[in-house]
């Protein structure tokens, strides 16, 4: 009977440790930011974020017309998007703040085409990120 014991007492604290880390994902789910080139050139997606002063990058996305990219938002904070383009050398070519307070953000990049002038040449087209619907979920954890 003391053996018994034993092992029980021995086996309660592993066991109680597993079912924490198991039910640990679903207590600090993170949200997700995506993205979606709907331009018909190919672009370079990149957020980045401020921590202890410094100004960290995140992974950058090379997205072609139509693909879907996601990145993960451990915190919840302001978020810098910055759109490149890679066939003039990395050029940035739009960047905006996004606010990701702890729920998922989707962003549709789109061509702004500006109105022509009279007697001048058309403006080149802008770049600007449009907060839309996704179009498919985030991945799992």
């Amino acid at each position: 009977m003391i053996r018994l014991r034993r092992t029980m007492r021995s086996l309660g604290l592993p066991a109680l440790t597993v079912a924490v880390v198991a039910l640990f994902p679903a207590l600090a789910s993170a949200a997700w930011l995506g993205y979606k080139n709907e331009t018909n050139a190919i672009i370079i997606v990149q957020s980045a974020t401020a921590v202890n002063g410094q100004v960290v990058r995140g992974k950058p996305h090379l997205l072609y017309p139509g693909e879907v990219a996601w990145d993960t938002v451990p915190k919840p904070g302001v978020r810098q998007v910055s759109i490149y383009d890679p066939k003039a050398n990395n050029r940035l070519v739009s960047q905006d703040t996004v606010n990701c307070a702890g729920n998922d953000v989707f962003l549709s990049v789109q061509l702004e085409v500006q109105p022509a002038r009279p007697g001048q040449p058309p403006p080149a087209p802008r770049v600007k990120l449009v907060p839309s619907k996704p179009t498919m979920p985030p991945p799992s954890p």
